[in-house]
């Protein structure tokens, strides 16, 4: 019964310090600062002319919510969060909340198949305590695209922004996925391996943020 716009600073972004997030596009004070949008038309990217109220003409009327930005540093302080979480590292929800809201019921999946859980998409493996090796989400904003990922298992994550993008979801979303890829190459750890948190974790206040 509660606007997004009270329950998001409340629940995230002042308990997170995340103190560049805030609803619409990313201008403070009116002033068109930050990078502008893109749209790919063609073989060029046109830039969007940028609202300064804020709103880019969008709808807040989606099913899913209203419209977030945030800077990277901010981002990854949420991943970190849900990272600590499904680790069991953070105390605010039960492990096996953040592990609802990340992994999906294990089962087979093509190797560029995304698996939808509560939230967030799976892809990879799962390990012998049945949670997915990657952990993503992506966010479309019509002049571009962000991905957010992070790995239980290697204890990893990343966050991608663009401003700019093609209008395409397969073909918008392909540079990004294939970073993605990428990065699991790099960071995937062994399933049948120890998944239990390292006691040097459990007793780090915060990883870095890089």
């Amino acid at each position: 019964g509660r606007p997004c716009e009270d329950l998001f600073p409340e629940q995230l972004f002042v308990p997170l310090q995340m103190e560049s997030s805030g609803f619409g596009e990313p201008w403070s004070d009116g002033l068109v600062n930050q990078p502008w949008g893109h749209v790919q038309q063609g073989q060029r990217f046109v830039p969007h002319d940028p609202d300064p109220a804020g709103f880019g003409g969008i709808s807040f009327g989606m099913p899913y919510g209203d419209m977030v930005h945030s800077s990277v540093a901010d981002l990854a302080k949420y991943g970190v969060y849900h990272l600590r979480g499904d680790m069991g590292l953070e105390k605010s929800l039960t492990t096996a909340t953040f592990h609802r809201l990340h992994h999906a019921p294990p089962q087979r999946a093509a190797p560029d198949q995304e698996i939808a859980s509560s939230g967030f998409f799976n892809a990879g493996r799962v390990d012998s305590e049945g949670r997915w090796t990657t952990v993503h989400h992506w966010g479309y904003f019509a002049r571009g695209r962000t991905l957010w990922w992070f790995s239980p298992q290697a204890d990893v994550g990343a966050v991608i922004l663009t401003n700019g993008t093609d209008t395409d979801e397969t073909r918008g979303m392909r540079p990004i996925l294939e970073i993605l890829r990428e990065l699991d190459q790099r960071y995937r750890s062994d399933p049948a391996g120890t998944t239990a948190p390292r006691e040097s974790d459990r007793q780090r206040a915060s990883p870095a943020i890089e």
